[in-house]
């Protein structure tokens, strides 16, 4: 999901997403008991959503907050 966002390749975004979109339908956890995709730390503290901002591809940045990404994730560096 990083790299995607990181690269602006929307329709992979979209792709990861819906794919975790289906996983929680399958689930028989609870839906907080899941981790979002879309606001997963990677190992420099970055998520999706600033990764995509910070390389100015707005329409993935749009994208990720359509579908709830968090825009308060504090950054670990």
């Amino acid at each position: 999901m990083h790299l995607a966002a990181e690269t602006g390749n929307l329709e992979i975004v979209r792709l990861l997403v819906e794919k975790q979109a289906k996983e929680k339908e399958d689930s028989k956890e609870s839906k907080s008991e899941l981790p979002l995709i879309i606001d997963a730390v990677d190992l420099d503290g970055q998520t999706p959503l600033i990764w995509a901002a910070f390389k100015g591809y707005a329409a993935v940045v749009e994208y990720l907050l359509a579908q709830g990404a968090n825009f308060n994730v504090a950054t670990q560096s």
